[in-house]
């Protein structure tokens, strides 16, 4: 919704209007649901679910004209738990948790923006570039996953630098490089530093594009807590009438870690009132973990993750979302159970849900 300068100034407490010459708009999606999931050797959960697709969150954003060529603009966005009520993105502190950036841009050429913001290949925020998957990170076991050690991406970063093209057609192409992905307290060499390339084509009915991004060694409070990592996307779609079939891969690497590939295909399909979402998964790899070699004697990891989804619109900003997935693993992935970060990323059982998403 758009508000005038003056309404803005009210509801957010501020008192000199003028720092609100440009108009602002004030959104936010909220998200919640029944999840029903039945992991390998252990009982069957029920609970109301929380950030299961869309993480509920609410912002502000606006852009100021300059002159004819330049504009300055900005986004500070918030995730919560509905059923709760809780900041549930960016630790203890962070009120703008899921992206915080001031930007410049110049027409017709691009723009440029410093804060914290999403990586280019995680889905998330407004500067992602992430394609061919339907459920990106999204829908529990099926998502294409952001989880460090489930053969993830990255997720989001701190003191970040970003830019973005507007002059190559078909093209967009990002670069962004994080001098602390947490912080930066300390010398660059003991700082976690994040680098990332990624570009976009679009022509006709294809979509397509890839991205390669890396972290030097990973550091704690000034220490060393892990290896470097390399991750390499890639993603095609292509938009026929009836429907739209995907392609996504990735490659990940890490010394100490992880070495896989993910696969994925999926389709968006629409029918009657809304649209259908499925995918199968499959990544396989090896672990380093001491723990998993011990008991099942082997370095491998395997996942597969099949899922369906129907988003039913009951209006242009509410839709309900029922879904059904299951997940197997083998290997050193055998016993696992879901993620201790996130409770919807499961390794082995079944998973439903039943939500309502409503974006304002």
């Amino acid at each position: 919704m758009r508000f005038s300068k003056s309404l803005i100034a009210v509801a957010i407490g501020f008192a000199a209007t003028s720092a609100f010459a440009v108009n602002v708009t004030l959104y936010g999606v909220i998200e919640t649901g029944i999840v029903a999931q039945k992991e390998k050797h252990e009982n069957e959960v029920v609970r109301l679910g929380s950030q299961f697709d869309l993480g509920s969150r609410w912002g502000m954003r606006g852009e100021e004209e300059l002159n004819n060529d330049y504009s300055v603009g900005f986004r500070l966005e918030n995730g919560f738990s509905p059923k709760s009520g809780e900041t549930t993105i960016g630790g203890s502190g962070a009120m703008f948790g899921r992206e915080s950036v001031v930007y410049v841009r110049k027409k017709g050429l691009g723009r440029l923006g410093l804060g914290r913001a999403g990586t280019l290949w995680c889905g998330l925020g407004s500067w992602d570039m992430q394609l061919g998957y339907a459920f990106m990170g999204g829908y529990g076991l099926i998502g294409w996953p952001i989880a460090q050690n489930f053969a993830g991406n990255f997720n989001r970063v701190n003191n970040a630098i970003i830019a973005e093209t507007d002059w190559l057609g078909p093209w967009r192409v990002g670069l962004m490089y994080s001098n602390g992905t947490t912080k930066d307290d300390y010398s660059w060499g003991r700082n976690t530093h994040y680098y990332g390339a990624a570009v976009n084509y679009k022509q006709g009915r294809v979509k397509t594009g890839g991205a390669v991004e890396a972290t030097g060694d990973t550091y704690t409070n000034g220490e060393k807590t892990a290896d470097d990592k390399l991750i390499v996307n890639y993603g095609l779609e292509y938009h026929l009438d009836g429907w739209t079939p995907m392609f996504a891969y990735r490659y990940l690497t890490q010394d100490n870690g992880i070495k896989a590939h993910s696969f994925g295909l999926s389709a968006l399909v629409p029918y009657g009132n809304g649209r259908f979402k499925a995918a199968l998964r499959y990544t396989f790899g090896r672990t380093t973990s001491e723990a998993a070699k011990a008991v099942h004697n082997t370095d491998k990891i395997k996942n597969l993750a099949a899922g369906v989804a129907y988003e039913y619109s009951l209006s242009k900003r509410t839709v309900l979302k029922p879904f059904v997935g299951y997940s197997w693993s083998d290997d050193a992935w055998k016993t696992q159970t879901h993620l201790a970060t996130d409770e919807n990323a499961i390794f082995n059982g079944w998973q439903a849900y039943f939500g309502i998403h409503h974006f304002f």
